[in-house]
């Protein structure tokens, strides 16, 4: 099963997302990626180690060559499962922001201050105050 959450924090960063575009097109080498990305081998290896916990890459060991795959499937999944809940809270959110015009047209937050019985405002009672 694919954690959805994991895919999207590893997306969510520059030089992983770039990863996983350019893999969409071919496999590379770590060194080809670092090189391209214009990061040290180390930090490549790091983000591909969370592109691959994250189901959306894998790597290969060819002597001394790690090379790494994209696994478009999980990125097939997770853009599935965003479809699905897109469209189950759009319809919640449209609830909600319809209950709430309905609320703002039976109250009307601008209406006039209510009146003494004599047809004036109470100000008499503010000027005897002072």
């Amino acid at each position: 099963m694919v954690n959805h959450v994991a895919v999207f924090a590893a997306l969510g960063e520059r030089s992983r997302s770039t990863m996983v575009q350019r893999l969409s097109t071919t496999e590379a080498s770590v060194s080809e990626l670092a090189a391209e990305a214009a990061i040290s081998l180390p930090a490549t290896l790091k983000h591909v180690r969370v592109l691959e916990e994250a189901g959306l890459v894998s790597r290969t060991k060819r002597g001394r060559t790690v090379t790494v795959r994209l696994q478009p499937e999980t990125l097939a999944g997770s853009e599935a499962w965003l479809r699905r809940t897109r469209s189950l809270w759009t319809e919640r959110l449209e609830a909600l922001a319809a209950s709430f015009a309905t609320d703002d047209s039976t109250h009307d937050d601008r209406a006039e201050p209510a009146a003494d019985t004599d047809g004036t405002h109470d100000t008499d009672a503010t000027e005897d105050r002072r």
